[in-house]
């Protein structure tokens, strides 16, 4: 889809890796609405992990939501930080979610950078 590697994983699940400066690798999982509705949901799992720093995670993520309007970020209960954000997808929204799938993966390179709030995990 317009020079984009991907790679399906099973039903209404496609896996997007884009390559950053301050994370090796950023995998973008664009889960399908199964319902046959025209939205899905981006979501990166596994983003930094906060095992015995919960509470500076649960910090950092409400810094982050604070600061992102349309991204959400939370600790799963492997203490790993799982960002997502929605969209709606039609053919005339194509161009729209790959600027939120741009901008996705900016906001996580940003934040896993210097002195980014992800960095903390390290």
């Amino acid at each position: 889809a317009n020079g984009i590697k991907y790679t399906d994983l099973r039903e209404h699940l496609v896996k997007v890796v884009y390559n950053g400066d301050n994370l090796r690798s950023i995998p973008v999982y664009v889960v399908f609405d199964d319902d046959g509705d025209n939205f899905v949901q981006f979501r990166c799992w596994e983003v930094a992990n906060f095992k015995n720093k919960e509470a500076k995670a649960l910090v950092a993520c409400n810094e982050l939501n604070n600061t992102y309007r349309w991204v959400k970020f939370y600790l799963d209960k492997d203490a790993d930080i799982v960002v997502e954000c929605d969209a709606r997808v039609a053919v005339f929204f194509f161009n729209q979610n790959l600027l939120i799938l741009g901008k996705l993966t900016r906001i996580l390179e940003y934040c896993a950078g210097g002195s980014g709030v992800l960095n903390v995990a390290g």
